[in-house]
């Protein structure tokens, strides 16, 4: 179950670190909770608990993502530069990097409800505060305030995922949390355009605030911390949380899993959020109608991979495989677009969306993190999980921007070559490559615990 280097400790821990859903069987089974109403109840509030709470999955990513709508705007009014705009937004992701490892640690000990609502509060106080903001500087520290929110989504709902789902269903779910955050970003697009359009950018980031209230209001009706069982209700926190940070960091797969899914995001953070659209219209003369279809169909495959990898994850109790699978077929894939010389609009359609389907492996990651730590721990597992791939999405795409200006024949303000594009087609490339090499190195032990 745990591995330690004296076999005293580890009999000790064997105790500790009880699984919690076998502790959870055991007393249902005792008290003859097994009836069919009483399962198909359970089951139905389960997945019902964990929706609405990814709904602050959502609207996190809907937050973080707006600014590809409203930058032109928002340059505009705060008489910004380009460089300055994307600082602005990375403010954002910083923040929730900063704040990850405290609120995992505060996850550890306190009620997972509250800790949403309160940092929910926060998040939409951040787009309140935004949407008047009459200097950069007031519109800086409110993105700031926004990420410190929304920095809890992810770990909120990955610890109620653990507390309301059965083992053999948590990769399923988990898959479906990550779609909600891809759908939050699909929202903060073409919809937040036509609300620009018709109520400014000011009131469109208004409309987002009122619809975060929404969420929260959901939250505080629908949400409970634990099932209705006194396995769940006296269950407490047994380890001080600074042990937690420490123990934490000692599992070698929350740091093997962290850097594979920042490793096989690039796709996603480089194309997908930057050079995409620009990439396909320079490059292939596409129009901008065609390659924004295309980075569609890169986040379509995302969305669809994540849902599919869950579920099969879930049936085969595996999922190292899987994300040898992924990386491998997306280092085959980013080949084709580096050497292949590729003049179907059709063909780069389906090159993109089998790029997001074998990339969105990345998404095992958290729930190989949930199955691989001790459940008194994912608060804080998640936490620094969270740190690592923030921070990685961060400072990557600054850091392929300076690159790109180090690469021969670029010149300030002047179009993109297309060897200025394979530099960054090498960056997804190398990054995929690595993340083949992380995924043969890692143990997942989830088919024993399952078992």
């Amino acid at each position: 179950m745990v591995t330690c280097t004296a076999m005293k400790r580890t009999h000790l821990l064997d105790f500790e670190i009880i699984p919690l859903y076998e502790n959870m069987n055991k007393h249902l089974a005792r008290e003859n909770l097994f009836e069919p109403k009483m399962m198909k109840e359970h089951y139905f509030k389960a997945w019902f608990v964990c929706f609405v709470s990814s709904l602050f999955v959502l609207y996190n990513y809907m937050q973080a993502t707006l600014f590809n709508s409203l930058s032109v705007d928002l340059m505009r009014t705060f008489h910004i530069q380009a460089q300055e705009t994307g600082f602005l937004s990375a403010i954002y992701l910083f923040a929730v990097a900063i704040i990850s490892i405290p609120l995992g640690l505060a996850l550890d000990r306190y009620s997972t409800k509250k800790l949403t609502l309160i940092t929910l509060g926060v998040c939409v106080a951040g787009a309140w505060l935004f949407a008047f903001a009459p200097t950069l500087w007031v519109a800086q520290i409110a993105r700031f305030i926004g990420g410190l929110g929304g920095s809890f989504a992810l770990l909120g709902s990955f610890v109620l995922i653990t507390r309301w789902i059965p083992p053999n269903k948590i990769g399923l779910v988990t898959g479906l949390v990550i779609t909600m955050a891809i759908i939050g970003g699909c929202l903060s697009q073409t919809p937040m355009v036509l609300l620009s359009q018709s109520l400014g950018w000011r009131g469109a980031v208004l409309s987002s605030a009122g619809f975060g209230i929404v969420i929260w209001l959901l939250i505080a009706i629908f949400v409970q911390d634990y099932p209705k069982t006194p396995t769940f209700q006296n269950r407490h926190p047994t380890m001080p949380k600074e042990k937690n940070l420490l123990k934490a960091m000692r599992y070698k797969e929350i740091w093997l899993g962290s850097l594979y899914n920042c490793m096989l995001s690039y796709s996603i953070v480089l194309f997908g959020a930057i050079w995409g659209n620009h990439y396909l219209v320079e490059i292939y003369y596409l129009s901008a109608f065609h390659a924004s279809f295309i980075i569609i169909m890169l986040y379509l495959g995302d969305l669809i991979g994540s849902l599919t990898y869950g579920w099969i994850s879930d049936r085969i109790r595996n999922r190292k495989w899987l994300m040898i699978l992924g990386a491998a077929i997306s280092v085959i894939l980013i080949l084709l677009l580096l050497y292949k010389n590729i003049q179907s609009a059709t063909s780069l359609t389906v090159i993109f969306f089998l790029l997001g389907f074998t990339s969105s492996s990345s998404s095992l990651s958290h729930s190989l993190i949930i199955k691989n730590v001790p459940q008194n721990i994912i608060g804080t597992a998640q936490g620094l999980a969270g740190v690592i791939i923030i921070l990685s999405a961060a400072l990557i795409q600054p850091f392929s921007g300076w690159i790109v200006d180090l690469s021969p024949g670029q010149e300030p303000h002047d179009v993109f070559s297309e060897q200025n594009y394979h530099i960054i087609l090498l960056m997804v490339l190398v990054g995929a490559i690595i993340g083949f090499i992380i995924s043969i190195f890692i143990r997942d032990k989830s088919r024993t615990n399952e078992s």
